[in-house]
């Protein structure tokens, strides 16, 4: 479980807030990724058995790297979900005055193109 509430109604509106509700109180175990989301399962449905997940790096393939040059610019990706509540505008935002003041290459990845890379994989 990754959503909440309010993305759920923004997206889906009122019926689907309640068949979202209505699933947290499903006698099943629970996989999440955040303690907000465990909060939320545990208050609809104090017996859930609830696991936070926590994402995690595989450090030999991600890790940092020395660059070619010193005049090379940082390089940052994005991830934009596509959604006013998911913060893309502030990720944008805070992208342009880090640019201002060091210069950074960033890579924007939508999520709907990321999980379609994925699945051809």
């Amino acid at each position: 479980m990754q959503d909440f509430p309010e993305l759920v109604e923004g997206n889906e509106g009122k019926l689907g807030l309640n068949m979202f509700y209505h699933s947290l109180k499903l006698p099943f175990s629970f996989i999440t990724v955040s303690s907000y989301a465990k909060q939320l399962i545990v208050e609809n449905n104090p017996t859930a058995k609830v696991t936070i997940a926590h994402p995690g790096i595989d450090l030999n393939i991600f890790r940092p790297r020395k660059a070619n040059s010193q005049n090379q610019k940082k390089r940052i990706m994005v991830i934009l979900r596509g959604s006013r509540v998911k913060g893309d505008e502030v990720a944008l935002e805070v992208l342009r005055n880090v640019n201002k003041k060091v210069p950074i290459h960033v890579v924007l990845l939508e999520v709907k193109v990321l999980l379609g890379i994925i699945q051809r994989l």
